[in-house]
């Protein structure tokens, strides 16, 4: 399969792959593609800790948070959910009440 040392996060023992050419998360043997600013908000989750809406909003759209920018975080995010949800990939992604957000697997790892 896929084996590239420098493109690979772990999170809670699992692998999750990424292909930047093509914006493609792979967790085992599923394949996720993300629109452009999706996959920048995944990577940004791929650090297995909470981030802030701040900090998303400042790395990828160099801005701060406002109403406007914001509203369209959560869209990407409601949409990169839906994507992984399509895909049955055992990760979601977790609102932390009025702070941001964490990726999260959906069982403990076998």
């Amino acid at each position: 399969m896929f084996n590239n040392q420098d493109a690979v996060f772990t999170i809670n023992g699992r692998e999750i792959y990424h292909l930047d050419d093509v914006r493609v998360l792979i967790f085992g043997s599923k394949q996720v593609r993300f629109s452009p600013i999706e996959y920048q908000v995944m990577l940004q989750l791929l650090c297995e800790r909470p981030v802030s809406d701040h900090e998303i909003v400042k790395n990828i759209f160099n801005s701060n948070l406002d109403m406007w920018t914001k509203e369209a975080l959560e869209k990407h995010i409601e949409n990169a959910r839906r994507k992984l949800k399509k895909a049955y990939v055992d990760f979601h992604i977790l609102r932390l009440s009025s702070f941001g957000y964490m990726l999260m697997p959906k069982s403990p790892h076998k």
